[in-house]
């Protein structure tokens, strides 16, 4: 998922009947949060747009490198016809890379439209968060015009604890994208070797077929 998509479910998931109880002035609260939603949701729309426009793209250098595929396919055949084993099968390596390549957009592809689909429902998720808060605004607005001012001299204080408590979540997502980025550099060193042996074991094979075909022996 995006990284705004990701930041506007701190909005989402945020509790304002706990956020309200504790503020100091529950209406600039709500205006705050309310711009915020609003913010986010201007920001997530251009995150959309993005991601559909590199999907394009990603579909575009498919097709292309799925083109490339048969020429080399067709470049091994002609190699092996010639008697050039030894070219055919660097054609073939090249085949089964870009084969690999392929194969990496297309999963690409899925991912960016996976994402697609989970901002969609987050947007519809803030949007109906941004209606709560205007009620409650509204709400609170209302009152505030029929109640005495309130006393604001600890809202220094609940800054402070505020901006504390954004640090420890900070700190704490950090330290879970550093344990991810470990493990995900070990899988990819995994599909890595998988890759390499596949491509060898596929190339042997169309080697043989291609001798085959060709009449020729090693």
């Amino acid at each position: 998922m995006f990284r705004i998509a990701i930041e506007v479910r701190d909005l989402i998931s945020s509790n304002v009947s706990s956020a309200l109880d504790r503020a100091s002035d529950p209406a600039k609260l709500l205006l705050r949060l309310q711009r915020e939603i609003e913010e986010a949701l201007v920001g997530l729309t251009g995150e959309m747009s993005k991601a559909r426009r590199y999907t394009m793209r990603l579909a575009a250098r498919l097709e292309d490198t799925r083109g490339q595929i048969d020429e080399w396919q067709d470049k091994a055949k002609s190699a092996m016809n010639k008697g050039r084993e030894d070219l055919a099968r660097q054609a073939l390596i090249a085949r089964e890379d870009t084969r690999l390549a392929a194969s990496k957009i297309e999963e690409e592809i899925a991912a960016v439209e996976a994402s697609l689909i989970d901002m969609q429902e987050v947007e519809i998720q803030l949007e109906a968060k941004r209606d709560d808060v205007r009620m409650r605004l509204a709400d609170q607005l209302a009152a505030d015009r029929l109640a005495p001012v309130a006393s604001r001299s600890d809202s220094g204080d609940r800054t402070v604890d505020r901006r504390l408590g954004q640090i420890e979540a900070l700190e704490k997502r950090t330290g879970y994208a550093l344990d991810g980025s470990q493990a995900a550099a070990r899988k990819a060193a995994v599909n890595r070797e998988l890759d390499d042996m596949r491509r060898e074991s596929a190339v042997d094979s169309e080697l043989a077929a291609l001798r085959a075909e060709s009449g020729t022996s090693t």
